[in-house]
């Protein structure tokens, strides 16, 4: 299984942006193509296994039609832009292919690191989450420590 998931979610959304915006000639003036071709990377890896996912293909279209609907909008996306059950989904199938498939987990967590360590090197962020909501917590950046929110806690670790 691969520790994450969501992770990977919010790169793939933030990869069918990106492309969005390059077709429609609004590339993002700060492209650093290591980080380009490292998001392709695990985009094909994803795409690749999942095959034809319905959730996938929403995932990515949710992604690419807010791209197209701001004629000039943030560099960064917002995971938002695609739903919250699609998101999921997408998720859960991530999931399930890293739990029978220890070698595809093994890929997909190499990936994630090398997306993350590229865009802790550029400081370029490519998505953002809103949390909202009781109890809701959103993290970015470096961060680490325990989060409390009521009666539950969550243990957030990041290397």
């Amino acid at each position: 299984m691969v520790t994450g998931a969501e992770i990977v979610v919010g790169y793939l959304i933030a990869y069918a942006w990106r492309k969005a915006r390059q077709v429609a000639g609004r590339a993002d003036e700060l492209v650093d193509d290591g980080l380009d071709a490292c998001l392709e990377r695990l985009h094909r890896a994803v795409t690749d296994r999942l095959g034809a996912d319905a959730s996938l293909a929403r995932l990515e279209d949710s992604a690419a039609a807010a791209a197209s609907d701001l004629a000039s909008g943030p560099e960064v996306v917002d995971v938002s832009v695609v739903p919250e059950r699609t998101r999921e989904r997408v998720r859960l199938a991530l999931l399930e292919e890293t739990e029978t498939d220890p070698a595809f987990a093994t890929v997909l967590t190499d990936l994630l690191g090398q997306v993350q360590e590229l865009e802790r090197r550029t400081g370029h962020p490519l998505a953002s989450m809103t949390a909202s909501g009781q109890g809701s917590v959103a993290v970015g950046g470096d961060a680490g420590g325990i989060v409390s929110t009521g009666s539950s806690s969550i243990n957030i670790q990041y290397r």
